[in-house]
């Protein structure tokens, strides 16, 4: 009797090699995926943090510059620094000389400024984590030149 010729079926365990080969690719393709989605989403929630962060520092800075009066012996070229410590109510704990203008009445100036100021309301709305990283202790700029002299 003449067999037929057959026609040879992948055996089972190259099939089941080329399944995990193109599951493992599969897998690999999807993981760079959900890792690009995430950066992604990390980025866009940075952006959103570094926005809200700008947004409340400016409202600190804008509060204190209302209440700084400059005293007639300021030049434009002077500058201080203030360390300035919040608690999570938004009230100021402590401010200190950071760096001084060289003049004690602008330091002082910029002091009592920050002083007047004394409570940032707005600060407590922030979440916990940014307000610890940003806001807890921070330096604050003033600078004669910020204001129209």
């Amino acid at each position: 009797m003449v067999k037929a010729p057959s026609i040879d079926s992948p055996k089972p365990s190259i099939i089941g090699a080329v399944d995990a080969e193109r599951s493992d690719q599969q897998k690999a393709a999807e993981d760079a995926l959900m890792a690009s989605m995430s950066a992604e989403v990390k980025t866009e929630k940075a952006t959103e943090q570094d926005t809200r962060v700008s947004g409340y520092a400016a409202m600190i800075s804008q509060q204190m510059r209302q209440r700084w009066q400059l005293p007639p012996s300021a030049r434009r070229d002077m500058v201080c620094l203030l360390k300035i410590r919040l608690s999570p109510s938004g009230r100021v704990v402590a401010v200190t000389l950071a760096s001084s203008s060289g003049s004690d009445a602008f330091d002082q100036s910029s002091l009592l400024a920050v002083k007047k100021a004394g409570d940032f309301r707005f600060i407590k709305d922030l979440p916990a984590a940014l307000f610890e990283q940003h806001f807890r202790e921070f330096i604050f700029r003033f600078s004669a030149e910020d204001l129209r002299l």
